[in-house]
């Protein structure tokens, strides 16, 4: 399971942006958006419209693949190695 908190910290730090600025982007008041994310447990509405801001499916943004084991792996022509993650249903 992914720590919901630290995925939205992730993604504002790829994106650039801070908690306050997502919140007022998914039209949330800051205080709110902190406040759910630190307890630990949002609604899930509000979790589906993180992942639609930063262009997610609410199943690819619960899929933090850097934590989970491939279930399969394969190593390409180059010897690059491929992990294939199973998918969250959503």
């Amino acid at each position: 399971m992914i720590d919901i908190r630290e995925r939205v910290k992730e993604l504002c730090k790829q994106r650039g942006i801070s908690e306050n600025e997502l919140a007022k982007r998914i039209e949330k008041p800051q205080p709110t958006l902190y406040d759910t994310l630190k307890r630990g447990n949002p609604k899930i509405s509000l979790v589906a419209d993180i992942a639609a801001f930063f262009g997610m499916t609410l199943s690819e943004f619960m899929q933090d693949e850097r934590h989970q084991e491939p279930a399969f792996t394969f190593s390409l022509p180059d010897g690059t190695k491929v992990g294939l993650f199973p998918k969250v249903m959503q």
